[in-house]
């Protein structure tokens, strides 16, 4: 195998790290944006659970509910899910330099998801 040859092939725009941070910070913006009505900032665990938030616990927020069929306590729970969860596809999305595209796209549907969620809670209880 030559490996010049495959050293000098470009690389897809939809595998590079910065299409996938202006990707990821754009939907993350967003997120932040409308659901600022769910941000709290109180205590370092707020702060943390509200970052777990805006980052795409919704998706897990949503399986909890339905499993437990009650909203009482379930935004810590999904926070602990999620926090890992969210750091592993993270740390695998800007791992190298050319970026799988599974790992960033889970992180993108989990981001929609919570920002579906969030605003239809907002529409629900306004």
């Amino acid at each position: 195998m030559n490996e010049q040859k495959l050293l000098s092939t470009p690389i897809p725009w939809y595998r590079t790290r910065w299409f996938w941070i202006i990707v990821l910070a754009l939907q993350l913006a967003l997120n932040a944006f409308f659901l600022n009505h769910l941000l709290s900032f109180d205590s370092l665990l707020d702060a943390l659970n509200s970052f777990a938030t805006i980052s795409g616990s919704g998706a897990v927020w949503i399986v909890l509910v339905l499993l437990f069929n009650h909203f009482d306590g379930i935004h810590l729970l999904t926070s602990l899910i999620y926090s890992p969860v969210g750091i592993f596809l993270t740390f695998q999305t800007f791992r190298k330099k050319i970026v799988p595209p599974a790992y960033p796209l889970v992180l993108l549907v989990c981001m929609v998801v919570t920002l579906t969620i969030g605003v239809l809670l907002l529409s629900a209880y306004s």
